[in-house]
């Protein structure tokens, strides 16, 4: 078991024992199930409540403590255990109830339409990136915000300001995403144990840097210090524990791929944020065909998947998207393809604790003034680029 775990375990034990009746119960329980982790530990608790109220009706303090416990060891387990990325502390999830009947509803209003836009445009001259964009209803998008803006959920705002970008009309969608923007910049995250809530900042994070560029990233470092920097971290922490708390489903699929990406658009900061003597294409190579693995796990096939690995491998022979003669990694590195990929996933999990600790000690955080600064140089950068564009 592990040395974490057994330590709040003993600590919860201690606990029940104040409760006159557990000591007879927990001789019984032991002798026909071996209590193992956390999970036994619950299993337990909810054993030993549904036996006390055969018998009697529990006291508001008995209630309580047993609360208590399950919240102390979470706690526990979290605070003190080795690979926090990972870790979801059970009593810390928010009340999310509503965001099902959200989903609902913003599903009806999708139009079906499905459209494609290129990505990181002119910055390749022979390989183009696209996204694809669903359409949705423009009055019914109004409504829905109207509806579920006071709900205070990064989820909401990312999931409303995503369409309303893409429609081009900037005022109004940056306006939402910085909503969602103020969860993801500053700690402590009160999501962060919340999978939708992770994957919402995570994708605000990026969708942020994508508006602003390079050109707002160096607008925004006249005013605010190591701004770049910062927010690459919190974009690479971010995509991380959605990659980690999500444990192979879906939504680590573009979080790896994204995590690949944003390393490959920033090489050279990255290289600062790794450490010297680490090779940014290494972790491309690695996350791009974890992405691929994710998708074969989950049974998805076809070229877009396909592709993952391929973009990971073309890396690998060639040091590039695009092949050559160069040899590439297979040549300049003493390691087969499959032993960068692990090397670099070790490498990624200590860099996304290293940076866990910098956002939990407040080093990563930006004020609402900062905010505003970013969001108003996005804006601006953009509405310039279409007015031009016309």
């Amino acid at each position: 078991m592990d040395e974490t775990v057994n330590k709040g375990l003993k600590s919860s034990l201690g606990l029940l024992f104040s409760i006159t009746e557990f000591e007879d119960f927990f001789k019984n329980y032991s002798q026909e199930k071996k209590i193992e982790g956390k999970n036994g530990l619950y299993l337990l608790i909810e054993s030993f409540r549904e036996n006390l109220s055969q018998n009697r009706e529990l006291s508001s303090e008995e209630d309580i403590l047993l609360k208590h416990i399950v919240e102390c060891t979470e706690n526990e387990i979290y605070a003190n255990s080795a690979l926090k990325i990972s870790i979801v502390n059970k009593v810390k999830i928010p009340n999310e109830e509503f965001l099902k009947e959200f989903l609902t509803d913003f599903e009806a209003i999708k139009t079906g339409d499905l459209s494609f836009e290129e990505i990181n445009n002119g910055k390749y001259k022979t390989v183009k990136e696209y996204i694809s964009l669903q359409g949705v209803d423009g009055k019914g998008l109004s409504k829905l915000y109207e509806k579920y803006k006071d709900f205070n959920h990064p989820y909401i705002y990312d999931l409303i300001s995503e369409p309303i970008i893409q429609a081009k009309n900037y005022s109004n969608g940056i306006a939402i995403l910085k909503k969602s923007l103020k969860y993801a910049l500053r700690y402590p995250n009160y999501f962060w144990h919340s999978l939708q809530g992770v994957d919402a900042c995570a994708t605000s994070l990026y969708r942020i840097q994508f508006l602003l560029g390079y050109e707002g990233f160096r607008e925004i470092e006249k005013s605010i210090e190591n701004f770049e920097t910062k927010l690459l971290k919190l974009i690479f922490l971010f995509l991380s524990r959605v990659i980690y708390m999500s444990k192979d489903n879906l939504l680590s699929i573009d979080a790896y791929s994204n995590r690949a990406r944003i390393v490959r658009d920033y090489k050279y900061q990255f290289i600062g944020i790794f450490g010297i003597g680490v090779i940014p294409d290494i972790q491309y190579i690695s996350d791009k065909y974890l992405a691929y693995t994710t998708a074969t796990k989950n049974n998805l096939v076809g070229q877009p998947f396909t592709q993952l690995m391929w973009d990971s491998m073309k890396m690998y022979r060639h040091g590039s998207h695009i092949p050559n003669s160069s040899g590439g990694y297979q040549e300049t590195e003493d390691a087969t393809w499959m032993q960068l990929v692990q090397r670099g996933h070790l490498r990624s999990i200590n860099l996304s604790e290293k940076i866990l600790e910098e956002f939990e000690n407040y080093e990563l955080n930006f004020t609402n003034s900062e905010i505003d600064l970013i969001c108003e140089i996005a804006l601006k950068k953009n509405i310039i680029t279409t007015h031009n564009n016309v």
